[in-house]
Parts: C-alpha cells; structure tokens; sequence
C-alpha cells in the first residue's frame, strides 16, 4: 500500500488538530453537558480520562507510524464525538463525553509530538 506523503508543516498539523480538539471540547461541553460541567464521581473521571488517554495516544501513533494524512486521528475523534453526540446526546454518561474530550486532545498533541519527531530523524 502506497503511503501517504505528508507535506504539511509541523505547525500546520498542530493547529488543524488543536482546532478539531477545541471543537471536540466546545460540543461536549454545550452539546452534551448544556453548557455546565457535570458532577463527576472520582471513578467516573479517572475511567474517563485513561480511556480518552489510551484511544488517543493510539490514534496518534498510528496516524504518525502508517504516514496517514495530517490531523486523521482528530479528524476520527470529531466524527465520533459527532455521531455519538447526536444519538445519545444529554443521555451520554459524563466519563464518555470526558474520554471523548481526553482523546482529541491526546490525539492532537501526541499526534504532533509523534511527527515533529518522525521529521527531525527519530522513530515512532
């Protein structure tokens, strides 16, 4: 399979993907929630971030480690923010619209990091 070549800068890939983590945030936080944080158990918020951690830091390192387009992972992250939102909407547990917020965010920077490392000679 052919891979994709990357020209975007560094710079330019961080900031689709800080722009798709800030929409991610922005939706949950007036779409889910209705614009008030919700009261998390300490359960529930520990869940919820170590799971938007753990689906973000895969997405970033394979969006880094296959050469797929820029900001694919937080592209993935927004679509199923969307879906997810949109069909369970106010009915969506808190820790799942946290792990969602966690992800995009994971997926952005770790996304980054990953490349501007790729780029200056170093592994993924």
């Amino acid at each position: 399979m052919a891979r994709w070549r990357d020209t975007d800068s560094a710079t330019r890939t961080l900031a689709w993907a800080v722009g798709i983590a800030l929409l991610v945030t922005g939706y949950v936080h007036v779409g889910v929630w209705g614009g008030a944080l919700p009261a998390f158990a300490p359960a529930d918020l520990v869940g919820g971030a170590l799971g938007g951690l753990a689906g973000g830091i895969v997405l970033a390192f394979a969006e880094a480690r296959e050469g797929l387009p820029a900001a694919t992972g937080a592209w993935l992250v927004l679509l199923l923010t969307l879906c997810v939102g949109y069909v369970a909407g106010a009915a969506l547990a808190p820790s799942a619209a946290l792990a969602l917020v966690v992800a995009a965010w994971a997926t952005a920077l770790g996304g980054a990091l990953l490349r501007a490392r790729t780029r200056a000679g170093g592994r993924t």
